[in-house]
């Protein structure tokens, strides 16, 4: 799936979910980098939502995770340090599929130091 390019080619049975609104935010951790996203669910009708990924913003987007209808988070961990993350969600349900929030990036912290 590509995130951003669908908003442009929905038919009018996909509008029927609201877009949700996406935002990040990192935690400072001595593990690996993890990005927390959170979303407005203004829709009442969605079977469950679609986080996509892409590394970097000349990446290409793919499915990270389906969530369950109602979930307004996800937290993407594991991940690189210092490396920019992009991502867009969008709900779905049995008549198809809403469009995508808008796009967010953000870059994991850099590791830091062991300290002896």
């Amino acid at each position: 799936m590509r995130c951003c390019l669908s908003k442009f080619l929905l038919f009018s049975f996909l509008v029927i979910l609201s877009v949700a609104t996406l935002s990040l935010f990192s935690e400072d951790q001595a593990t690996a980098a993890t990005l927390q996203l959170s979303w407005a669910d203004n829709s009442s009708d969605e079977t469950g939502f679609h986080v996509e990924r892409k590394l970097g913003v000349a990446g290409e987007y793919s499915v990270i995770a389906t969530t369950d209808a109602d979930v307004t988070s996800y937290d993407d961990s594991s991940l690189a340090d210092n490396t920019t993350y992009c991502y867009c969600v969008n709900a779905f349900n049995s008549a198809g599929s809403s469009p995508y929030a808008p796009e967010l990036c953000a870059t994991t912290p850099a590791a830091r130091p062991i300290s002896s």
